[in-house]
């Protein structure tokens, strides 16, 4: 099985092994539909433990919604039906355009 590196040292040319996975799209029962959905990125425990403690946080939930969005226009729906989908799915917008 292949190592999977943190996404956030890797960036940096680091390559710490990944021992968590992130959830851009944070609790309340939402964990499992951003899993469904490809919307966890590889991290080491520094950089997890970082973006959980700090406002790097709001930057997650947004990098989450513009890739579930950008998913969906890919297969062909609009950006306001995609927004559409992730406020069903998730409950809440976090962009804001």
């Amino acid at each position: 099985m292949r190592t999977a590196y943190c996404a956030i040292c890797a960036e940096k040319k680091i390559f710490r092994e990944a021992v968590h996975l992130h959830h851009l799209i944070p609790g309340n029962g939402r964990r499992k539909k951003a899993d469904k959905y490809g919307l966890v990125i590889p991290l080491c425990f520094s950089c997890h433990e970082e973006i959980h403690s700090s406002t790097e946080i709001i930057l997650s939930k947004y990098l989450g919604q513009m890739m579930f969005e950008r998913d969906r226009v890919a297969e062909g729906k609009t950006k306001p039906q995609a927004r559409a989908e992730f406020m069903r799915e998730f409950g809440e917008s976090y962009l804001f355009d």
